[in-house]
């Protein structure tokens, strides 16, 4: 059974568009599948920075605690 999935259009960098080709070309696989598999691979981290982002928000106070803390590790 196909997974639905939602298209997104971006602007790439010169750089990055030049890699994406390049992949694209020595691997034979499409430029929005490359795009689209290296989201997948950093959404993990994703997820992370908007749990951080929420705790600045929400808890100040915490996200000043979690930053001492870290600084000492």
């Amino acid at each position: 059974m196909a997974t639905s999935k939602t298209r997104v259009y971006v602007t790439l960098s010169d750089q990055v568009n030049r890699l994406v080709e390049e992949l694209s070309t020595v691997t034979g696989t499409p430029r929005a599948t490359i795009v689209s598999e290296m989201l997948d691979q950093v959404a993990p981290v994703l997820e992370t920075m908007i749990e951080a982002i929420r705790i600045v928000k929400e808890q100040p106070r915490e996200a000043q605690r979690l930053m001492a803390n870290f600084g000492a590790e």
